[in-house]
């Protein structure tokens, strides 16, 4: 078994090394901590880059690359302690809501311009529980919809912003640490 990354994961790492480096100084961290904000000029940078889409399927504009890639990628964000929702965009919903594209038609093409719109970097994207329900759920800010696992309670009334779920045709596969508790019944 050979355990290296290929000459392109090199490449692309070294490059996202020296955007990252260009882009994220010790003056924009202070600045980003000082006035957070959803989305800025640097990613969109990321985004024509490709990083934003790096696990994003290539018929919807992505890169299409692996969890290698994704690791390459993730440790240079952390290097310069990136302030941009990459590891729950990237690493997280975007696999998710590729995985739910396969589910069923219901909620497929909502699914492809979820992914379309986070490869475009016009979008970012969260993976958690709501307030009060730890049922797993993904959403993507600005896309007006959110996904959560069928047979999981409904979210807290109202919450986020009187959006309702959409839910696949086919459950999620979810381990036991992620079955709804009884608290949030009802």
């Amino acid at each position: 078994m050979h355990f290296a990354f290929t000459g392109q994961q090199i490449e692309f790492r070294d490059t996202v090394r020296r955007v990252l480096a260009r882009e994220c100084t010790t003056d924009d961290l202070r600045a980003a901590f000082a006035a957070p904000t959803a989305r800025t000029a640097r990613w969109a940078t990321l985004a024509e880059l490709g990083v934003v889409g790096l696990s994003v399927p290539e018929a919807h504009g992505g890169l299409g690359l692996g969890l290698l890639d994704l690791v390459l990628l993730l440790e240079e964000a952390g290097r310069v302690a990136l302030p941009e929702p990459l590891m729950a965009t990237s690493a997280l919903a975007a696999p998710l809501l590729g995985d739910l594209e396969g589910a069923g038609p219901a909620g497929a093409t909502r699914v492809r311009s979820w992914l379309e719109e986070i490869a475009a970097g016009s979008i970012t994207a969260a993976v958690g529980p709501p307030p009060g329900c730890p049922a797993p759920i993904a959403g993507a800010v600005g896309a007006g919809g959110w996904v959560r696992s069928p047979g999981s309670p409904p979210p807290t009334p109202g919450w986020p912003r009187g959006r309702g779920p959409h839910r696949p045709s086919s459950p999620l596969r979810t381990g036991p640490r992620w079955r709804p508790r009884p608290s949030c019944s009802g």
